[in-house]
């Protein structure tokens, strides 16, 4: 603005071309306050805005030094731009406060012929704002710093403007002070890009434009390239659009957070869940959580398939407990009881009733986490251990029986053993006195004795070598065997008045050879000697299928039979109904424990004969597993 001369200058040019322009008017119709000072610095003229800044009366300033009626300016901004304006005859502008005032002020000052003109605004307020902005942006600078996370910001195009220490740092990217850098020819707008993982970029940059062209907040997961080992280490980045009060979009604000410990836990913990689910599955065991306060009963598939349910699966322990056997049931509540109250593991075995009437052992053991007013949370897992149950009740069994052939064994060897010494003994009392007649006698009782003794070990022998095979399966022909073993027999059975007879094709199957042939022989000299020693006139060898699709193997006497008190017990070791005989009581040991070892089993029942003359009939019953052929379902018959 050129400068206007007061309106003390009375000599002023007056134009011909039009009316004449009062220079007050003009002066008073400047919006910036004005005033005038002359070649003394004495006040010429001060407009109304003028009056109302420096809050003092017009004619209290008019033709007064301006220093002395504001002494604080003197060496201040003030005194250092007018005198500066007059000596060098150029126009000066400046910003300076003038503390006695309290405003702060904006000037131009333009010297002229016959002083200085001053225009001044009051821009405190301004001055403020642009205070307050820089403490905000200082306060905001300050807390970007100190944040964890990478901090950035952008224009409302999405053009980078910031980004903080934490990031350069972090990625290496240069300053942009720093070669590369933004204010050294560089560009820092876009350069984020370069350091985001190839593989995430495409999806990070889809994102971001997203959520340019809709104003959508910004999120996605991405890694970042760390400048200190080259490693790319997962982040997530969001952004948040700034807005005005009017809703335009100012810029936004984003952060990039370091999850890269969190995804790398979440990796293994899914691992973990993966290697925990399939030896889960491996194992066949279920997992189950109880509430115990609301008896809400949360499980796995697994469970539901131990549990014998569908998929409506079991919704508290109450209906779990209604499948319990109850036998069971109170020693079950009990561990339960004592678990929660001492607040510690819980270990049961127990029986469930499945559909169908089945029974399955389970285990269960589980961790209670107790709330300290009698109630909590029961974690757990089941298993079936139905089949070790199984084993350890055949083990109990055997262990039974074990003791049963150690006592028996020991006293039926020790029976002849007290034969043989005490006819020793009346042996050499007779052959002193000459009496050789009665050490014949004696000397017959002691060789009994010890063929007894030599028969009973030979038998035993032969029972332990059916508890094992002797190579792997192989096929055998019960036919050649059946038809060898009866040739062998017929003597005997001729010898006591009767016949034995193999009815057509036995069939075949595979298992060891010798324990069948020793299975059969027995049964067949067990139906000789019981059999037709005992009136029966005829042995019949058949076969037949098993409902089951194994084979059944049956000798048949029409002999007296095998009363039914004794037809569980048959079979036990040294077991005879004819306690007089000559047998050791071993052989039908012998055809149970080759069955046992198959996976069969071996039984007696009676053959439908008259009274007295019921006859019995031996069953071998064969798996499936180990029939390779079986015959049709009616046989004729041949006999020898």
């Amino acid at each position: 603005m050129p400068p206007v001369p007061p309106p003390s200058v009375e000599d002023a040019p007056v134009s011909d071309a039009g009316p004449e322009i009062d220079a007050a008017d003009v002066l008073a119709s400047i919006s910036d306050a004005f005033f005038a000072l002359d070649v003394e610095w004495r006040f010429t003229y001060v407009n109304d805005q003028a009056v109302s800044l420096l809050d003092r009366a017009r004619a209290d300033l008019l033709g007064k030094v301006v220093w002395q009626e504001f002494p604080e300016a003197v060496g201040s901004p003030f005194w250092d731009a007018y005198h500066r304006a007059v000596e060098t005859r150029e126009a000066v502008q400046f910003d300076a406060p003038y503390d006695p005032l309290g405003r702060y002020f904006s000037v131009r000052a333009f010297p002229f012929d016959g002083g200085l003109t001053v225009y001044f605004t009051d821009v405190s307020e301004a001055r403020q704002t642009e205070a307050a902005l820089r403490e905000s942006e200082r306060q905001l600078r300050q807390l970007t710093e100190s944040l964890p996370q990478l901090v950035w910001t952008t224009t409302p195009e999405g053009y980078h403007d910031y980004f903080n220490e934490r990031w350069y740092a972090y990625t290496g990217m240069p300053r942009p002070d720093e070669p590369g850098g933004e204010n050294r020819g560089g560009s820092q707008g876009f350069r984020w890009a370069d350091y985001i993982h190839p593989d995430d970029l495409d999806a990070a940059a889809a994102r971001w434009a997203h959520s340019l062209e809709t104003g959508e907040p910004y999120e996605v997961e991405y890694r970042i390239r760390r400048k200190t080992d080259g490693a790319h280490r997962w982040f997530i980045g969001r952004a948040d659009p700034l807005r005005a009060p009017d809703g335009q979009l100012l810029r936004w604000f984003g952060t990039c957070t370091d999850i890269d410990d969190q995804k790398r836990a979440e990796l293994a913990l899914r691992q973990s869940e993966v290697r925990l689910q399939l030896a889960l599955e491996g194992g066949g065991i279920g997992s189950w959580e109880w509430d115990v306060g609301s008896d809400m009963l949360v499980h796995d598939d697994l469970a539901a398939h131990l549990w014998g349910v569908g998929a409506e699966g079991m919704p508290s322990a109450e209906a779990f407990f209604e499948i319990v056997h109850p036998d069971d049931l109170p020693g079950l509540k009990e561990s339960i009881a004592e678990a929660i109250e001492g607040g510690d593991r819980y270990d049961a075995e127990f029986r469930i009733f499945l559909p169908g009437g089945r029974v399955r052992w389970l285990a269960a053991r589980g961790r209670v986490i107790a709330d300290g007013r009698g109630g909590g949370r029961l974690y757990g897992f089941n298993f079936d251990v139905t089949e070790r149950r199984q084993q350890e009740e055949v083990l109990r069994q055997k262990n039974a029986e074990m003791e049963r052939f150690a006592y028996t064994v020991s006293h039926d060897l020790k029976s002849p053993l007290v034969t043989i010494t005490g006819f020793l003994g009346l042996l050499k009392g007779y052959i002193a006195a000459g009496r050789t007649e009665k050490a014949d006698q004696a000397l017959d009782r002691v060789l009994n004795a010890a063929d007894r003794m030599g028969r009973l070990i030979e038998d035993l022998l032969v029972l332990s070598r059916s508890g094992r095979t002797s190579g792997d399966p192989r096929p055998v022909d019960l036919d050649a065997i059946a038809n060898r073993l009866v040739n062998e027999l017929a003597v005997r059975a001729r010898a006591v008045g009767g016949t034995l007879e193999v009815r057509d094709a036995l069939g075949a199957l595979l298992a060891d050879p010798q324990r069948i042939e020793e299975a059969l022989e027995n049964l067949l000299a067990n139906a000789v000697h019981y059999g037709l020693g005992g009136g029966g006139s005829r042995v019949v060898v058949r076969s037949e299928p098993a409902p089951s699709g194994g084979l059944r193997v049956i000798v048949e006497d029409d002999g007296p039979g095998v009363p039914e008190a004794y037809r569980d017990r048959v079979f036990d070791l040294f077991q005879r109904l004819d306690t007089g005989g000559d047998g050791t009581g071993v052989g039908l040991a012998v055809v149970s424990r080759v069955m046992e070892v198959l996976g069969g089993e071996a039984r007696v029942e009676g053959a439908d004969g008259p009274p007295g003359q019921e006859g019995a009939r031996f069953v071998l019953e064969v798996p499936p597993h180990a029939v390779l052929s079986a015959p049709p379902r009616h046989n004729g018959a041949s006999g020898t």
